[in-house]
């Protein structure tokens, strides 16, 4: 709920922006699924700003669905009035105007030269629920294509996504009721549970033609048969960073829309496309980092991902972690793996690694931050020890959450 989440930016800002010890310059904010109505939020700003720039005469252009990828300037960018102001609770950044800026779903930075370039993005695209709406539009009506740009796809699915994950978890006792389905659909057993006492459930509200007893069952088994289908394939996926179906969506955005807008900003700007790039995305919730061709682009791409801080299992998943991506001014990158879950607290360990081939030259970046962090240091083990104690407690409260209800 938006207060939690709220309270939970503040302490944030509290601790990377404490007076007199601010760790960063600015905030740019990139909005996912779950948080897409941060960018719904932020677009309707943007527009007005817009429009009170355009003369009382001329008609409007329609909103715009994305922001720009390569805006050098941060005012360039659109404010997020929530998370501005919520900054600005801290005396220090209220005096100092201090406005956190949205990117949506691209950002871009290049080097000096424009010949290197790190594009940003959550990375909600590359699964095909995301795109229903466009599916749909396309399976009804042959003369219409897929979306080429962001921006179409943004503008056929946005209130799909803003609904069903933005919005509907929000919303009261209904949004807990989502809430509580999810977490069951993350226990076999719990989920077949829930299923059960649905079709229990509407045998004896609804007085169905047809509907009787071995109608019931069959539909019990169906359910039941479709839940393990979708369970096992889970399972197989497991010991894998990114599936095949992933990595085939992750292929498909970034050969297809990433690149399509690319050439548009830089031909529209007179501007020379890069010729190396380094992708960071995260969404799936299981960190990674490796070296991956892409047909469309010179060479091979160093991409990461920065998983997530959520703990949604009924026992500990070796894939499921945290990254945090750092890139230097030269826009090399390297990944501090913050943790993996592990079976035992003692398995525990950050780790630093980069995206580069097996047995290759390692960037000067990546050595000079492996140099500083030593993993067996009391500062970086009393880390580890408190992030597996709170992997623990979650996946106990999460047990408990879905055997309650």
């Amino acid at each position: 709920t938006t207060d939690k989440a709220a309270m939970v930016f503040e302490r944030f800002i509290e601790l990377l922006l404490k007076p007199g010890e601010e760790l960063v310059e600015a905030i740019i904010y990139i909005p996912g699924n779950h948080d897409h109505h941060m960018w719904e939020s932020a677009r309707e700003t943007q527009y007005v700003e817009y429009i009170t720039g355009i003369p009382l005469d001329e008609p409007y252009d329609p909103p715009f669905h994305v922001t720009s990828m390569f805006a050098d300037a941060l005012s360039d960018r659109p404010p997020s009035y929530f998370l501005t102001r919520l900054s600005r609770r801290q005396p220090h950044l209220k005096q100092k105007d201090y406005t956190v800026r949205i990117a949506y779903p691209n950002l871009a930075i290049t080097d000096e030269k424009g010949e290197k370039c790190v594009i940003l993005y959550h990375g909600h695209f590359i699964d095909n629920i995301y795109h229903l709406m466009s599916t749909i539009k396309t399976d009804m009506f042959e003369c219409r294509k897929k979306p080429k740009y962001t921006w179409d796809i943004e503008a056929e699915n946005f209130a799909w996504i803003d609904f069903l994950w933005s919005s509907l978890g929000r919303s009261g006792e209904v949004g807990e009721g989502v809430e509580v389905i999810y977490e069951k659909m993350h226990d076999k057993a719990e989920f077949k549970k829930f299923l059960t006492g649905l079709v229990k459930r509407l045998k004896d509200k609804y007085d169905l033609p047809g509907w009787d007893f071995l109608t019931a069952i069959a539909l019990k088994k169906a359910l039941h048969a479709a839940t393990d289908k979708m369970f096992d394939k889970e399972r197989d996926l497991k010991d894998e960073p990114l599936s095949d179906k992933g990595e085939a969506g992750l292929e498909a955005y970034v050969e297809g829309p990433l690149l399509e807008q690319i050439r548009k900003e830089c031909a529209d700007n007179d501007r020379a496309m890069p010729s190396e790039y380094t992708l960071v995305f995260g969404h799936t919730h299981k960190p990674f980092q490796r070296q991956m061709n892409f047909e469309k682009f010179q060479g091979s791409m160093d991409v990461y991902n920065t998983g997530g801080w959520v703990v949604d299992t009924t026992k500990p998943e070796p894939r499921h972690g945290a990254s945090v991506i750092l890139i230097d001014e030269e826009l090399n990158a390297t990944s501090v793996l913050m943790y993996q879950q592990e079976s035992t607290p003692e398995e525990y360990s950050v780790k630093v690694i980069e995206a580069g081939q097996e047995g290759g030259a390692s960037n000067p970046f990546h050595e000079k931050i492996q140099k500083l962090i030593d993993p067996s240091a009391e500062l970086w083990r009393s880390l580890s020890r408190t992030i597996a104690g709170e992997v623990d407690i979650r996946i106990k409260m999460f047990k408990e959450r879905i055997k309650s209800h």
